[in-house]
């Protein structure tokens, strides 16, 4: 996944997990954690490539919130294990609405 000129391009998954470090992190529980925040109105969460962990926990988010990119890894830390909070956040206008599959 990237973000380049506004766009955002998404790869498939073999699985529905993210794989970072030892850890298993599951998008969904991400996503409804985030989903949760005041302001926000959709996300996506994904794996990428990381070198030293595998995959990071990237989130891309849709809020009302102009600060949500710097706010939402510590408004997360009561919701989630540390190792499944987003280490990348990027907020969008919207996100492309599609069924899984």
């Amino acid at each position: 996944m990237f973000i380049e000129h506004g766009y955002l391009h998404l790869t498939g998954r073999l699985d529905g997990m993210i794989n970072s470090g030892s850890f298993h992190v599951y998008p969904d529980e991400v996503r409804e954690a985030i989903l949760g925040l005041p302001g926000v109105s959709a996300a996506l969460v994904v794996g990428e490539p990381d070198p030293a962990w595998g995959e990071a926990v990237v989130a891309c988010v849709v809020s009302t919130d102009p600060k949500i990119a710097d706010t939402l890894r510590e408004a997360l830390r009561d919701r989630l294990a540390a190792y499944k909070i987003p280490t990348v956040v990027h907020r969008v206008e919207s996100l492309p609405d599609a069924e899984p599959g």
